[in-house]
């Protein structure tokens, strides 16, 4: 299956992504009133913990979607799948203001560790960005699974680097 039509896909499955990807922020709106006061504390620190990460991991996926899309092939923003290039992004801005305003989310599990991954993701993509820019064809002849092994080689490499440079 390619992303292209794993992007289709979201077409025919309109209902169910419409359904998780608004459930998010109504679920963490609905366990901060649950929870109240007691938001910070371990059980429910978790569960929301869970909930940014179900809606990050789309949300990351759509913001690469978008920035392959208008960097590589300069693709119209109007003409893209909203289900797949917006809706996620969206539901993680909701969603992260929501249960901001529930706990901080400095006391969120693994919430430092989401920053640092997207940090990683943004260099790595602006250093694939460059390198094809500088007119490295050997690597990129449009192919999406090329970028996607460069784009992986250097986030391993900046992840490695950043973590070797803050240790």
């Amino acid at each position: 299956m390619t992303i292209n039509e794993l992007i289709s896909k979201l077409d025919v499955l309109l209902v169910p992504t419409l359904i998780y990807f608004g459930s998010l922020p109504i679920v963490s709106l609905l366990f901060g009133w649950i929870a109240g006061s007691n938001a910070k504390l371990s059980p429910w620190k978790y569960i929301f913990s869970f909930i940014i990460y179900a809606v990050s991991i789309p949300a990351i996926f759509s913001f690469m979607l978008i920035l392959y899309g208008l960097f590589f092939y300069q693709t119209n923003l109007l003409d893209v799948n909203f289900l797949a290039y917006f809706l996620p992004i969206i539901s993680l801005v909701f969603t992260l203001v929501i249960i901001s305003k529930i706990v901080s989310l400095d006391e969120i599990p693994g919430f430092e560790r989401l920053s640092g991954l997207l940090t990683v993701i943004i260099l790595a993509f602006l250093a694939t960005f460059l390198l094809q820019r500088v007119f490295i064809h050997f690597v990129f002849f449009g192919s999406f699974m090329n970028f996607i092994a460069v784009f992986a080689a250097l986030f391993l490499v900046f992840k490695l680097g950043l973590r070797k440079f803050l240790k």
